[in-house]
């Protein structure tokens, strides 16, 4: 389980800016949210949950972040029109080894941060 505390994150910007997340729900679902600006519908929000399948065989963990898309219309207000989403979903049988749980964890790391890793940038692109 996360630590329930506040969390501290960068931004992929040329001088990354660190933005935190504030613990803004603690229920079975655990969310935080990015208070940068002053409209919530803008807000980047963060969540959590584990959960046990019926049979407590396999634990299912999962991350999501969603980061909203904002467009200003000339002379209008700002508005979110859609959203950026990441999904993080690990399912962990109860019969595997913690050593294998924390080997499979580090894969996954280092895969994300690797230049391996492709992420769309811009439209019909990708960079690797």
């Amino acid at each position: 389980m996360p630590v329930i505390a506040n969390k501290t994150i960068a931004d992929g910007q040329t001088t990354p800016v660190n933005h935190t997340f504030y613990v803004s729900n603690r229920g079975e679902v655990i969310e935080w949210t990015d208070r940068t600006g002053t409209v919530p519908a803008n807000w980047a929000k963060l969540s959590f949950a584990a959960k046990w399948n019926k049979d407590q065989t396999l634990l299912r963990v999962r991350w999501k972040l969603d980061t909203p898309v904002v467009e200003t219309p000339s002379g209008g207000l700002a508005k979110r029109v859609a959203i950026l989403r990441t999904v993080a979903e690990h399912f962990i049988p109860e019969r595997a080894l913690d050593s294998l749980r924390a080997d499979h964890v580090a894969f996954v790391r280092n895969l994300v941060a690797s230049s391996d890793f492709a992420v769309p940038v811009r439209y019909n692109e990708i960079y690797a």
